[in-house]
């Protein structure tokens, strides 16, 4: 016949109570796994539900959740239940139990997860009016299904009349912004006209300035070819004037003879 010793975790109190289990009551953990749930009633806990997180046989080798079934196994680790490094790195050979409860346990771990009221007052180990000014922590999706239920509140007038006010002051500031965005793209458009005609003015002034070189370069053109005429012809003159003399010294001596 199994014999347990039950080390009850409260975490409402963060206490933990140890309970001795025998007989049909060691039964109802004989067989189960770490992470399985528990009816409390196996430890005089009626109402309160229990989940196992461990154990160790009469050796004190420890049960881990990662090796399957009761039996003994020799499993390498680096850390954890069972073992504790004292360098980074460092690791061990280390014989533990598996993770199923067998009659070879000698005490088992196992926290309250569930339950309504306190547990030192459902142990025995309190006395109720202990904690008359305590109320116990609600659970959370508890919490959640009661907001759901709430049925949203109704406006008042003066809510009513408020959400209307803000309604129109909001209407307001859009027919103003509204407002506001053509008189932007106006300005736009006349600073780009602007702009444009300024362009215009530039390269029109930049045109005459252009026409005045051309006509300068034609100038110094008519120059240089009224230059060049000059020349040629005052050549032309001093040929003539060398053909003339030759021709009356050759008339003279004609004469001569």
């Amino acid at each position: 016949m199994a014999t347990f010793n039950v080390v009850v975790s409260d975490p409402e109190t963060g206490r933990s109570y140890t309970r001795e289990v025998e007989g049909q009551d060691a039964n109802r953990f004989m067989g189960r796994e770490i992470g399985d749930e528990v009816d409390g009633t196996a430890v005089g806990l009626e109402g309160f539900t229990l989940e196992i997180r461990g154990g160790s046989d009469d050796a004190g080798r420890p049960m881990r959740g990662d090796v399957r079934g009761p039996a003994l196994k020799e499993i390498l680790l680096e850390g954890g239940v069972g073992y504790e490094p004292n360098r980074d790195g460092e690791r061990k050979r280390v014989t533990v139990r598996g993770r199923e409860v067998s009659d070879a346990i000698a005490q088992l771990n196992v926290a309250v997860i569930e339950g309504e009221g306190w547990v030192p007052v459902a142990l025995g180990e309190a006395e109720p009016e202990e904690f008359e000014d305590i109320e116990p922590e609600a659970d959370e999706d508890t919490e959640e299904d009661v907001d759901a239920e709430e049925p949203d509140e109704e406006p008042t007038e003066e809510g009513a009349a408020d959400e209307a006010a803000e309604d129109t002051d909001v209407d307001e500031a859009e027919d103003e912004a509204a407002e506001s965005e053509p008189e932007e793209g106006e300005e736009a458009t006349d600073d780009e006209s602007a702009e444009t005609d300024d362009d215009e003015n530039a390269e029109a002034s930049d045109t005459p300035e252009t026409d005045d070189d051309e006509a300068a370069e034609t100038d110094d053109v008519t120059e240089e070819s009224d230059d060049e005429s000059t020349e040629s012809a005052g050549e032309e003159s001093e040929e003539s004037a060398v053909e003339e003399s030759s021709e009356a010294e050759a008339a003279d001596d004609e004469d001569e003879t």
